[in-house]
């Protein structure tokens, strides 16, 4: 169990919000101070990037403080949402997060390994702003963060194209000398996969790149499912 936390819910809090509001009172403006930064350092992660349950074939997956924190239904995201400062505190996140990357911090370094979750969020937190009355402020920082965080061009494709204008340049060669582009392409494919895997991290491991205060740190964690729109 979080030793931050107690498992308690109240009529005022059924569904324990409270264990949010003790962590970000540690770790929200540290972690403001870490995005607007450039680099995240610490582990604070599930209680400042919120995701909705993860799953493994249907069923709820993942480390003890994963599951504590996840918002398992749209009922408790709302709910989140209209919760003291909760929506607030993340929306100032998303937006610090944004401007870092709007700067050109890649998201890798802004984030470490915590980018799927980060992107997990806010797909969910997006799906969350158009439920009910709907919260355009947040959709449109949530919807700004996954343009940002999703990279608009293939590494590979931005790799081939210089050596497919060489060889456009290079006019009639022989055979041999023909090859040597493709042979450079090749290897620029092969770069950037091996490129795209060191950046972008099984969708699973949502750990932070900072030292492991706790075995809950150690876990890796599958993604969420989709969202299932509110009925």
């Amino acid at each position: 169990m979080d030793r931050f936390v107690k498992r308690t819910c109240t009529s005022s809090d059924p569904h324990n919000f409270e264990r949010f509001v003790a962590r970000q009172r540690e770790d929200h403006a540290r972690a403001l101070r870490e995005l607007t930064a450039g680099q995240k350092a610490g582990c604070w992660s599930w209680w400042i990037f919120p995701t909705p349950p993860f799953l493994k074939n249907g069923v709820p997956v993942g480390s003890g403080t994963n599951r504590l924190y996840e918002l398992k239904n749209d009922a408790e995201g709302l709910a989140y949402l209209a919760y003291g400062q909760l929506r607030d505190n993340y929306l100032a996140i998303v937006d610090a997060m944004n401007q870092s990357l709007a700067d050109g911090v890649e998201p890798h370094r802004l984030l470490g390994i915590d980018v799927p979750r980060a992107e997990a969020s806010a797909k969910y937190f997006s799906h969350l702003a158009e439920l009910g009355d709907g919260d355009e402020e947040l959709g449109a920082a949530c919807q700004r963060a996954l343009a940002l965080l999703r990279p608009s061009t293939g590494e590979a494709a931005r790799c081939s194209a210089p050596a497919k204008a060489v060889a456009a340049q290079s006019g009639p060669l022989s055979s041999h000398k023909r090859a040597l582009p493709v042979e450079r392409e090749a290897t620029h494919h092969k770069d950037a996969r091996h490129e795209e895997q060191d950046e972008t991290p099984p969708p699973e491991d949502c750990r932070s790149m900072a030292a492991v205060p706790s075995d809950a740190e150690s876990e890796p964690e599958p993604l969420p499912a989709e969202p299932e729109v509110a009925k």
